[in-house]
This record gives structure tokens, sequence and C-alpha cells, in this order.
């Protein structure tokens, strides 16, 4: 089932839930109304209606810049982290890692950082250290590099990201390896799996 229509039966509407999925995976980025038609699809009006929606309840926030009014995501809105966490779900990158979830021997788990999930423009930059993404399961490193390569020419940066198996992952676990111990203080969030 796609995104669009899991996010359409929670909050309501196939338009509301393509602007939310639009704001919340690009939460630095700003969009005008007919920008927004022509990356939604969607008629004008059900666009304008939606944003108002939105506006209303806090999720967005608009300035009119050059004659046009700009729209974008509002890092102070109360469910701000967890419509950017479904924004981060909805990344074209997350869909093709997750694909591996139910295969055999596949990915268990993945835990990234909140910097990477979050990203704002009020964030402090981070060290060239910090690690983004923990991948922990079996997958073909070269799957991944794939899939993470394509998303860092998108967003312009680098994702510091490990795969690791299970017992690998215990194994720095359990021997408080440095770079493990400063990733988990920063307290990550599991993006998929509950337990390892």
């Amino acid at each position: 089932m796609r995104l669009e229509i899991k996010l359409k039966q929670i909050v309501g509407s196939r338009t509301r839930a393509k602007l939310i999925k639009i704001f919340f995976s690009k939460p630095n980025d700003s969009f005008f109304v007919r920008q927004l038609v022509r990356i939604t699809g969607e008629e004008i009006n059900s666009v304008r209606r939606e944003l108002t929606n939105l506006k209303q309840i806090g999720a967005v926030l608009s300035q009119n810049r050059s004659n046009k009014l700009f729209y974008w995501a509002n890092s102070k809105f109360i469910f701000y982290n967890e419509l950017a966490l479904i924004g981060f779900k909805s990344k074209k990158f997350w869909t093709e890692i997750s694909k591996y979830n139910n295969k055999e021997g596949g990915v268990h788990k993945v835990i990234c950082s909140k910097s990477f999930v979050f990203s704002s423009s009020e964030e402090e930059e981070k060290s060239a250290d910090d690690v983004d993404m923990v991948i922990i399961g079996k997958i073909r490193l070269d799957k991944v590099s794939k899939i993470i390569a394509e998303e860092e020419k998108k967003i312009g940066k680098e994702i510091n990201y490990m795969v690791m198996t299970k017992k690998e992952f215990n194994l720095r676990i359990s021997g408080r390896e440095p770079f493990m111990v400063d990733f988990f203080l920063k307290a990550p969030i599991t993006i998929m799996g509950n337990y390892v």
C-alpha cells in the first residue's frame, strides 16, 4: 500500500497527506501554491483548502515574498517530530531500505540520529564523525551504498552510516565502543524494528 493511501486514511484527505509528505520530508524548504499544485498533481482549490487547514492547526507557516505566498513546515508545531518522521519515512531511500525488512536475513533494525531525521535550519552543525544511521541485519553493503549514494546526491551532503550484523551490534554495545556510546547518548530514534 502506497504511503499517500496510508496517510489519507489517517488524515482524511489525499491532498493533505501529500502536503504533509512534501513539507515534512523537506522541512528546510518553502513552497508557493502553484509549485505545490505541480508537485502534488491536485487541484489548486484543494491545495489552498488544505494549506488553510494545515496553517490553522499550526503545522505550517506562511509569508509573502516577491508577490508569492510561501509555506513551510513549522518546527515549533507540537506534532512536528511525528510529522517529520512520516516525512522521513516517505523518502525514496528509506522506502528502498525498508524493502529488506521482511526478507530472510534482511534488515532487522534501523536507528538514526535525531539530527538526521529531524533536520532543521536551527540545528547545530554536526561533527564529521557523527553517525547518522546504523543498519542492523544482513544486507549487502553494495546495495546499501547505492541507495545511500542516491540520497546523498539529492540532499547535497554525506550520510554517515554503518551496516552490521546483530552479533556485531551486540558485541559493540557490550564492549562499550566509544562511537556507539556517543551515538546512544544522543538519544537516537529507532526507525524500524523494536529489538535486536
